[in-house]
């Protein structure tokens, strides 16, 4: 995680998905990235983060449809908004393996996040930067890969088996 964070200058969390948020078990930042400083433990808005909508990407139904009605009902009128940003997301992960958030946690943020679904649950691994430190070019050929392979890395430790 620390070497995909100081190559990438973001902030990379790994993070477990609990009912209705996502608690982070465990972060790390490259030195120069002025980020969130969100530590082991705090937690993550599934309506709002990358994480989260790697998480609705994931949850299956019936869950998937309770959750988006809780979301609903806590996010009254800005759930709509949230909602179609999230779809347009989710809608890419096939192709390109992770889904990026800009500006819904904060507006001067983006996220990219990778969904793990191992032992029962889902965890995401995920990359943050300020939107004015990363250009489209190096979200998509070099954070989104690499965050790709991490998440491969995770998911196979998580599962206890050795990747290639």
């Amino acid at each position: 995680m620390q070497e995909l964070a100081d190559a990438t200058r973001t902030a990379v969390s790994f993070s477990i998905y609990d009912e209705t948020e996502l608690r982070i078990l465990a972060r790390v930042h490259s030195s120069g990235t002025l980020l969130f400083n969100f530590s082991p433990g705090a937690t993550l808005p599934v309506a709002a983060s990358a994480s989260g909508w790697a998480v609705l990407a994931t949850l299956r139904e019936p869950e998937n449809t309770a959750l988006r009605a809780h979301l609903a009902k806590l996010r009254g009128d800005a759930w709509p908004a949230l909602w179609r940003a999230a779809s347009a997301a989710i809608a890419d992960l096939p192709k390109q393996g992770y889904v990026i958030s800009r500006g819904a946690i904060h507006p001067d943020m983006l996220g990219l996040a990778v969904p793990i679904f191992a032992g029962g649950s889902i965890y995401t691994i995920s990359a943050g930067a300020p939107l004015k430190d990363v250009e489209g070019v190096r979200v998509q050929k070099v954070i989104g890969p690499r965050l790709v392979r991490l998440a491969k890395i995770v998911a196979a430790a998580v599962q206890g088996v050795t990747p290639l």
